[in-house]
């Protein structure tokens, strides 16, 4: 009977593809005439209908041409080689988006080169990709060449100098940071003074974080003895864990300068340690699709603030460094999809008891937890009713979110561990199992887990 209805559900699926198709359309258009060593627009408008949350833009454009953002909806934009991708964590909400981006052609190119590009985005917890009719660059001139091996032009950086602000004045000791890429104009400046109780401290950083969009995070490794106190969050989700005072932002702010503050006092009970130094402290964020970190300098807690030195530094972890490289956003997207709203036979239940949350110790990565969840429901559901329907042996938890009463599976300190649970829960008939992510009982998309944990997605 469970093969059955799982077979009826799958084929109503299809069956309603079949009759109502794919709401979402994708169409380009480049001039007709286009010439050797000049730039040309494309424009690519995307018919969306309905879809919400994690979307991407991808074109494919001859060898040797060289991509650059004009109108990008808000989304985040990269060129790398023929691949040129926009993307957005949560697609903007008007239906129809018109992108253009710069193609310039290098003086060499002629023939008649191809254009290819495709919209993904995600549709009942399903990837789905629509992709726009091929496009033509034709170029006169020489007789047609092959290009194809050609490598790709990169664009020229321009390097920008990085203010140290030598010699201040100020009674305060500073710190300054300098980015690991020498023409980002991402920097963060930190300033500690002395309250009017002993060992009490006031830290002021200042972000200067140029074009950085979407997901960012801040965090300094506190001294012993010492706890910090929330201050200006600029839009931040603070919080104070395992030694560590963390700034996350799901989108940060669109202002160039952001600045962040907290309070250190002494730890009742614990021992303060002379000299003590904030250290270990960098700022994460995302550019041209890869996690990039700039690092602070250690800073000892002077009681007489007295004016130091500002050193620059570099982050010492590369871009392709495993736990520092964001997972591949194609696949991520399955765990970030707006999570669908799944029917039920069952009768409402006159109450949903909502399960205590099962006692586990701290994870190692703060209180960032993955789950596994196996519905979601508009009328009431028994957690134990549906854990029989699919032989599972494990505590069903429930939780109300977004208007819908939502069963969990699981508290995992590892995302593989609850992709490993999500795939044995799907092998038992529950095929729209997905994994969700919490960071202190708040969700949070999985992508974003995965970046504070400085953990490895697995498909």
């Amino acid at each position: 009977m469970k093969y059955i209805i799982v077979f009826i559900h799958a084929l109503a699926i299809a069956i309603y593809q079949l009759l109502f198709g794919d709401p979402v359309a994708v169409a380009a258009k480049i001039p007709d005439n286009i010439e050797a060593g000049k730039n040309f627009v494309i424009e690519v408008t995307v018919n969306k209908a309905q879809v919400s949350g994690f979307a991407k833009l991808q074109l494919e454009i001859p060898a040797g041409f060289v991509a650059s953002e004009v109108e990008s909806k808000g989304g985040s934009f990269s060129s790398s080689g023929r691949i040129v991708k926009i993307i957005w964590t949560s697609v903007p909400s008007e239906t129809e988006l018109l992108v253009k981006i710069n193609v310039s052609v290098p003086t060499s190119a002629s023939g008649n080169l191809p254009i290819k590009g495709k919209f993904s985005y995600i549709e009942n917890n399903v990837k789905q990709e629509t992709e726009f009719p091929e496009l033509t660059v034709k170029l006169s001139g020489a007789a047609p060449t092959d290009v194809s091996s050609q490598p790709a032009a990169e664009p020229v950086a321009t390097t920008e100098p990085v203010a140290t602000n030598a010699g201040t004045t100020d009674t305060t000791s500073q710190s300054f940071s300098k980015p690991n890429e020498p023409d980002a104009s991402v920097s963060v400046n930190r300033k500690i003074t002395a309250l009017g109780s002993p060992n009490n401290f006031e830290v002021n950083l200042v972000i200067k974080k140029g074009g950085v969009k979407g997901f960012a995070k801040l965090s300094e490794k506190i001294p012993v003895g010492y706890k910090a106190e929330q201050g200006s969050v600029s839009g931040a989700s603070f919080a104070f864990e395992n030694g560590e005072a963390k700034f996350i932002w799901t989108s940060i702010p669109a202002a160039e300068e952001i600045t962040v503050s907290y309070k250190l006092t002494p730890d009742a009970g614990a021992s303060i340690q002379n000299p003590s130094y904030i250290e270990g402290s960098k700022f994460s964020y995302i550019e041209s699709d890869q996690t990039k970190k700039i690092t602070l300098d250690r800073q000892e807690l002077s009681s007489d603030s007295q004016p130091q030195a500002s050193t620059n530094t570099q982050a010492t972890e590369p871009a392709t460094t495993t736990n520092t490289t964001p997972p591949d956003n194609n696949a991520v997207a399955n765990e970030v999809a707006k999570e669908p709203a799944a029917t039920t036979t069952e009768a409402p239940a006159t109450k949903i008891a909502t399960e205590p949350a099962t006692t586990a110790t701290v994870p190692k990565n703060g209180n960032i937890h993955y789950s596994v969840q196996i519905g979601a429901f508009k009328n009431g559901v028994s957690a134990g009713s549906l854990g029989k329907r699919y032989s599972l042996s494990e505590n069903i938890k429930t939780e109300m979110h977004e208007g819908y009463t939502k069963c969990i599976l699981g508290k995992f300190d590892e995302y593989k561990t609850a992709r490993d649970n999500r795939e044995t829960v799907k092998n038992k008939g529950v095929t729209d199992a997905f994994v969700t992510a919490y960071n202190s009982g708040k969700r949070i998309t999985v992508q974003e887990a995965l970046m504070v944990s400085n953990q490895k997605w697995y498909k």
